[in-house]
């Protein structure tokens, strides 16, 4: 049982997400927001954010989105893939901040607190024009909440539960409209020692999960100043340490011991100036990943690893016109790695040159945005990517978008400076992954009656080349090499409904995707990828009335190869919270009962990595707060 005393739940329903187009235009918004006009975004709304509050971003894009977590059991590693890319190919974007490490490429969202965040964007396709090496299948942008639009406040909240769960938070918010600043303290807890059905073993006995326990805890603050009636300045601070125990596979015939902890620090510093045709901002991030792995039955039981990104960006952008657009920005990023599996220290610096040109409303109905990067890498310059977007009004209640873009990813510093010592190698001579993608998609809006009705259809293909894989060479040792070539094409389709009565309302979302991915190794023949379905289905169901709030997310994920020749089944996976909403003292206080994996399904994500059954949570949460 779980019982959950938490402070952001609102009983008012409020729009759920939906995958969209952005047309409006503003001189401060984001560069997502202008210029990716022709992508399929996905905004994850307040009330999303809220049921998933005492998560990790892992649950919440698992059940809100239609990417596939590549999940290692509860609270293990856990890294996105998108229309049928690899976890190195999808951005992480903190604050327009990319903080994909550069030791392995990737993130990881299991360490990600779903709380933390005031704004969630999903892009699908690829960007890398935009956001750089990395952004070949899609990215994920977060952003921490406006200090000047929120309200000051007090949140509190604890939780314990099913599996050992312990959870604690407590946050405030002080400040007017010249000075503010937040401050979030949480620290969760929780041993993982589900029982599950080991489909590995003779007759599929129920055992009992064994070191999967975890410990996580952090401090956040943020803190916005104004400094001119045109400008301000922003920071942004994270710590966090996560203990995490990597669970005993199902296949495993001992008990596993080994341990990971964690330490992350991110900072960040954001200046901004604004006038009526132009913008400037300027920002500088320090990222630090320290990372223990622990495992005494190796003949090296302890590994220290230490990643390191700096990173500064100035950006511009200027309104020529009324019908025109202009964002250009340099990017310099220094990454050091220091690992007990290099040799030496390795690092590199990149410099990255910008530029994106819109022509907005023109003919009252299109939107063209022209995009270009240009990245040097430690003096070796890599070739000129490019990317075309459009969105195009058919009717006041059609739109039609579209992109074609070249996109790029760099190699990891694993994957070039691993020491030859041991069984695997790094490869110097790697070259960046690139390709291509684009897509065509159309939206339909029905508002002449109740129930509002929105359609959505998309359509895209991608090609990577020099895909790196770690192959076996001389002497047994594995290696990267750019052998392979994927390739996917699939649709997106999107199905929103809201009703509204007279004391209540109901929404219902639906999102579904087909994937078709292979791969060739200079083979004659193409191969599907592993770990990729075929089809994933969404249902989202909100329903509202006076104070109660009943919402239910249902996922569906189909047969995926996990080595070529075996499948792990397909799984439907469902999640409901029942919130109800009351005033003490004149403050919001919310009671909720949540249960996680309703229908008790026994499922995996990664081959031999057993899921928790049914979990139940019960929630309390209280609000203090100032106008």
């Amino acid at each position: 049982m779980i019982m959950v005393f938490e402070l952001t739940v609102n009983a008012q329903v409020q729009k759920t997400d939906t995958i969209y187009t952005f047309k409006e235009i503003v001189i401060r918004s984001s560069r997502l927001q202008n210029f990716a006009v022709g992508s399929s975004l996905q905004k994850i709304d307040s009330l999303s954010l809220s049921n998933y509050f005492h998560q990790s971003f892992s649950d919440l894009l698992n059940a809100q989105s239609l990417l596939m977590l590549n999940s290692y059991g509860s609270g293990g590693l856990s890294m996105p893939s998108v229309r049928g890319g690899g976890g190195t190919h999808t951005a992480v974007i903190l604050n327009g901040v990319n903080i994909q490490s550069p030791m392995n490429g990737s993130s990881n969202m299991a360490l990600l607190p779903a709380n933390l965040f005031g704004r969630v964007d999903i892009q699908y396709g690829g960007s890398g024009t935009l956001f750089g090496s990395g952004a070949m299948s899609g990215a994920i942008h977060l952003e921490s909440p406006d200090l000047f639009q929120q309200t000051n406040q007090m949140k509190f909240s604890f939780a314990t539960g099913s599996f050992g769960l312990k959870n604690y938070n407590a946050s405030a918010k002080i400040g007017n409209e010249s000075l503010a600043s937040s401050f979030q303290f949480y620290q969760h807890k929780s041993e993982n020692d589900f029982k599950y059905h080991n489909v590995a073993k003779y007759q599929t006995p129920v055992e009992s999960q064994t070191n999967a326990g975890l410990n996580q805890s952090g401090f956040f603050n943020q803190t916005k100043i104004k400094t001119s009636k045109s400008s301000d300045l922003s920071s942004f601070f994270w710590y966090q340490k996560f203990d995490k125990e990597l669970q005993t596979l199902m296949t495993a015939s001992d008990t596993s011991r080994a341990n990971q902890t964690d330490q992350n620090i991110y900072a960040i510093l954001r200046w901004q100036q604004s006038a009526s045709q132009m913008s400037l901002s300027a920002k500088s991030a320090f990222i630090n990943d320290i990372q223990k792995f622990v495992n005494p039955v190796l003949a090296e039981p302890i590994t220290n690893n230490r990643a390191l990104s700096i990173i500064n960006e100035i950006e511009m952008k200027w309104m020529p016109g009324e019908k025109q657009m202009l964002n250009a920005g340099l990017n310099y990023t220094y990454e050091e790695v220091s690992s007990e599996g290099y040799r030496s220290l390795a690092n590199r610096n990149r410099i990255s040159f910008f530029l994106s040109h819109k022509w907005l409303n023109l003919f009252d109905k299109l939107d063209i945005v022209n995009s270009l990067r240009k990245e040097i890498v430690d003096l070796g310059v890599l070739p000129l990517v490019y990317s075309m977007d459009l969105n195009y009004a058919l009717t006041n209640d059609i739109d039609a978008h579209g992109n074609v873009s070249k996109n790029y990813s760099l190699p990891s510093l694993n994957d070039l400076f691993w020491r030859s010592e041991t069984f695997v190698s790094g490869n110097p001579d790697l070259k960046a992954e690139s390709g291509w993608s684009g897509e065509i998609g159309f939206s339909e809006h029905i508002h002449a009656t109740q129930p509002s009705i929105v359609l959505e259809q998309n359509f895209y293909t991608s090609t990577i080349n020099d895909w790196i894989v770690w192959l076996p060479a001389e002497m047994g040792v594995w290696k990267p090499e750019n052998k392979k070539t994927g390739r996917s094409q699939g649709m997106d389709l999107g199905l929103k409904i809201e009703q509204d009565l007279n004391r209540s309302s109901l929404q219902l979302n639906v999102k579904y995707n087909w994937n078709s991915s292979t791969f060739n190794e200079g083979e004659s023949e193409d191969l599907p990828m592993i770990y990729v379905p075929k089809s994933i289905l969404l249902i989202n169901v909100v329903s509202q009335f006076e104070k109660w709030n009943l919402s239910y997310d249902h996922k569906f994920v189909s047969r995926r190869l996990y080595d070529h020749a075996h499948y792990l089944a397909a799984f439907h996976m469902g999640n409901l919270m029942l919130n109800y909403s009351v005033e003490i003292f004149g403050q919001p206080l919310s009671l909720a009962l949540r249960i996680n994996n309703v229908w008790n399904v026994d499922y995996q994500i990664m081959a031999w990595y057993a899921m928790p059954p049914a979990n139940y949570m019960f929630s309390i949460s209280y609000r203090i707060e100032k106008n």
